[in-house]
């Protein structure tokens, strides 16, 4: 039992680091190593005036209603500020993610982990940009045309909608629709239907848990059909 965890231990680092060396070494190659770090800095712990910077996710809701900033409690009275909460969230993603690509091993795992991250990078944080949805689309594609595991393919297309419909509000292709939809209440509809596919995608993943064996279909073969929640 202790050798698996440490081989599945070094398979996540070892997985993730090539990752890491294949997306991110054309920026580090190119000097930009401080500046990427800076970011994800920026993100989760300086200030900011909104909580949403244009993205379509859980804090944009809030944005909406009011005026809070990232240091405002939830609730008052208890100490939880925004940009706490979404840190604390996305810790609890990520560690969700983790378990799901141990558990489960295997290139379709990690790739639905590693399309979840990428959810809930744009869902969570505080001031997250309507772009941060991109990587999304990339990881989870094979898992559906490769793998052909249609189970994620409706988790996908509404994804792309609502992502799709965020850039065209946020950055329309007509000058004279510019700024015309972003504080209106559709913005409010599209952030609802993500945050609800974030918890059904937390849901799949939690499920894929504690489901018996960890076998993959082949690359090529078709999985059976389940409904939405199975994994």
């Amino acid at each position: 039992m202790e050798k698996r965890w440490v081989h599945g231990i070094l398979r996540a680092g070892g997985g993730g680091l090539a990752v890491a060396v294949v997306v991110l070494g054309p920026w580090i190659l190119h000097g930009e190593a401080g500046q990427i770090i800076g970011v994800y800095k920026f993100l989760f712990t300086e200030h900011r005036e909104r909580l949403s910077e244009l993205a379509g996710n859980l804090w944009w809701v809030f944005d909406y209603r009011g005026d809070p900033r990232p240091e405002t409690e939830i609730v008052g009275g208890i100490p939880i500020a925004f940009q706490r909460a979404g840190l604390l969230l996305g810790m609890l993603a990520a560690a969700l993610a983790t378990a799901y690509a141990w558990r489960r091993p295997g290139l379709r795992s990690a790739l639905i982990a590693a399309a979840y991250i990428a959810l809930a990078f744009y869902e969570l944080p505080v001031g997250s940009h309507e772009r941060y949805l991109y990587p999304l689309l990339g990881l989870l594609l094979p898992v559906i045309v490769v793998v052909r595991d249609w189970r994620w393919s409706s988790v996908y297309i509404a994804l792309s909608t609502t992502f799709f419909l965020n850039l065209v509000v946020v950055a329309p292709p007509v000058q004279q629709w510019r700024d015309r939809w972003v504080y209106a209440e559709f913005g409010v509809f599209v952030s609802l239907i993500n945050t609800g596919l974030l918890i059904a995608c937390t849901a799949m993943l939690a499920a894929g848990l504690f489901r018996p064996g960890s076998s993959e279909p082949a690359s090529g073969e078709r999985s059976e059909t389940v409904p939405l929640g199975a994994t």
